[in-house]
């Protein structure tokens, strides 16, 4: 597998292998955002704006976090589908699904998601 920069990165090549992560971590992701849209349909108050994420739908924010992990800040995948503390889970999603440059792969967000590993934190 190939290694990947740490830290945090501005700009995407615009270029992703979806390939890249093992089927274990593909299966969190997975739950991470068939729960997180089920807890936005839950909070959402029945506006149209902004764009719920349940709007957008599990595989859309699948592929969000999936680029967040492996290009950006690798996250504690077990610990986030894990957690019984809503409001950092949901913070952190919301934070990656509008963080992502969906056109080059780039992160545009000024943090970093709370369910990071350590080593990334450091440089930022």
């Amino acid at each position: 597998m190939k290694k990947r920069k740490q830290g945090k990165t501005l700009k995407g090549d615009g270029f992703f292998d979806w390939g890249s992560l093992t089927l274990s971590e593909t299966k969190l992701i997975h739950e991470i955002a068939k729960r997180a849209c089920e807890r936005d349909k839950f909070l959402s108050d029945g506006t149209e704006f902004p764009p719920r994420l349940h709007d957008r739908g599990t595989i859309d924010l699948a592929m969000d976090l999936e680029v967040c992990h492996v290009k950006h800040h690798r996250l504690r995948l077990k610990e986030m589908a894990e957690t019984k503390d809503s409001f950092s889970f949901m913070h952190d999603i919301y934070m990656i699904a509008g963080s992502i440059d969906r056109k080059n792969y780039g992160w545009v967000g000024l943090g970093v998601p709370r369910f990071a590993e350590q080593e990334n934190k450091k440089g930022n």
